[in-house]
């Protein structure tokens, strides 16, 4: 009967060497304990104290002082939209009706007052900034600079005001006020989906390492066909309500809408 090794229990010399007992042609191992580090003494967080540690190498804790920031612009992005909301009592499937229908449309900008060019004005706000945090993000790595973000969203906002005041001016000038007020009360609702949408994923993307690339490209994906929907449906508003010849009202599409896209999804993409 050839001897065997009988498992377990393992039992530990004192001398620290690996022995074998013999009993009725049974062989049980005895083994040597496992030797351990000693612990390392650190010091700890708390004065005139030392923390052992089993891990005889020291860890930097490295620290990232730009998540702070995001984190911050998109806290503040959040309370301004739950703020705005709550004001307007603005429901979001009665929103997201109004970018289809213009009955809608008509009844969620009555109720939530939004008719006024100065509650209209309070949209671009929510809209630019969690877009400026993201595009942020991406182009600078995850850095952060406090000047150059305010000098972007800053002239962001002068480019958005001028552009819908030349719009207004224009309107006023060729007589077509209601037709111009249709279109920016459209493109109002539009904006503040842009925010939303950003806002709500903003996060995901600043902060899930590489897994916020593919967030990323759901929202561009979903900007990109709520912006295309905005187009469509501005040009039949304002085609369908404009008194002066369609032809300049085209052209002003062209220049201020269609163009300043396909610039920026070439720079993108380049």
């Amino acid at each position: 009967m050839p001897p065997y090794d009988t498992l377990p229990p393992y039992q530990f010399s004192p001398t620290g060497d690996a022995q074998q007992l013999s009993i009725l042609w049974a062989y049980d191992s005895v083994y040597a304990p496992v030797n351990h580090a000693e612990p390392v003494p650190r010091k700890s967080l708390f004065t005139h104290h030392l923390l052992p540690v089993q891990h005889p190498y020291e860890i930097a804790l490295s620290h990232n002082a730009a998540s702070g920031w995001y984190l911050g612009g998109i806290a503040l992005s959040i309370l301004l939209l739950c703020l705005f909301l709550r004001r307007k009592q603005l429901k979001m499937l009665d929103l997201l009706q109004s970018l289809v229908n213009a009955r809608t449309m008509a009844r969620v900008l009555r109720e939530a007052n939004l008719t006024r060019s100065s509650e209209q004005a309070l949209i671009a706000p929510l809209m630019l900034l969690p877009m400026c945090l993201v595009l942020n993000a991406v182009l600078s790595q995850h850095s952060f600079s406090v000047i150059p973000f305010l000098t972007v969203f800053l002239c962001a906002c002068v480019v958005y005001y001028l552009r819908n005041g030349l719009l207004r001016f224009l309107g006023n000038a060729f007589l077509n006020t209601a037709a111009v007020h249709i279109y920016l009360s459209s493109n109002y609702l539009y904006h503040l989906a842009y925010g939303i949408s950003v806002t709500a994923l903003s996060f995901f993307i600043c902060f899930t390492g590489s897994l916020g690339i593919y967030f990323l490209y759901f929202v561009a994906g979903w900007v990109g066909i709520l912006y295309v929907m905005r187009l469509v449906r501005g040009m039949h508003l304002i085609l369908s309500n404009a008194k002066t010849p369609k032809l300049f009202l085209f052209y002003y599409l062209c220049t201020l809408e269609i163009v300043p896209a396909i610039v920026l999804i070439y720079v993108a993409i380049s």
